[in-house]
């Protein structure tokens, strides 16, 4: 079986339609966790799967026949912690998240948190697409990257990162330790090609969407 990406939808606030037929991966398998189903409504996509209690998911009944139905009553994680336990189930090459954020602060907190943890035990790359950017998260290591000039880039820790070097950028930085969080808000891209490199922690990435989109 060919791998596939994964697209997850949340009940956070609702990504734009334009922003979601541009961003997502077309072929991804596509997971509605509980009212993450009205947010596919919304987007007029047919989820793969249902997961979740699914005690905010309205009108189950009103789904296509293809999409399959996965309850989970475990009241002792996320609707997110079961996102992440089922596709990897799927062998998932990435895994895109959706309406991830905004709402309930709490839980954008929470999920924040999962998705941290997540990261620091799985090669998968995930990322988290919103109204205004996408969220990527990376591994200690040298990360190659391109980037339009003049992109905006944040770059955050939720703990310690050591020997962060950021090159292509105009706020840079070579081999500088933070024993207790980064946070570096709207740096710019200046090359085309990017180096992240650091040696350990987990550290976001947040890229503000370009004016095309």
């Amino acid at each position: 079986m060919k791998k596939r990406s994964v697209v997850i939808l949340l009940n956070g606030e609702q990504v734009e339609a334009r922003i979601f037929e541009r961003l997502r991966d077309k072929s991804a398998l596509i997971i509605a966790v509980d009212g993450g189903l009205h947010n596919c409504r919304e987007l007029q996509v047919s989820p793969d799967y249902l997961l979740g209690d699914l005690d905010s998911a309205d009108s189950v009944s009103e789904i296509q026949v293809s999409t399959k139905i996965i309850r989970s009553t475990d009241q002792d994680t996320t609707d997110l912690d079961k996102a992440l336990a089922f596709a990897l189930s799927l062998a998932p090459v990435r895994i895109q998240f959706f309406a991830a954020f905004g709402l309930r602060s709490d839980h954008t907190f929470g999920n924040m948190i999962s998705l941290m943890n997540f990261c620091a035990r799985n090669t998968i790359p995930v990322e988290i697409v919103d109204n205004k950017g996408i969220t990527r998260f990376l591994r200690p290591g040298i990360h190659h990257i391109r980037l339009p000039k003049n992109q905006t880039v944040s770059f955050f820790s939720f703990g310690p990162i050591l020997d962060l070097s950021l090159q292509g950028f105009v706020y840079a930085l070579s081999s500088q330790n933070y024993p207790e969080n980064f946070c570096g808000i709207s740096n710019i891209c200046n090359a085309e090609k990017c180096i992240i490199k650091f040696r350990s922690g987990i550290l976001c990435m947040y890229l503000l969407h370009q004016t095309q989109l």
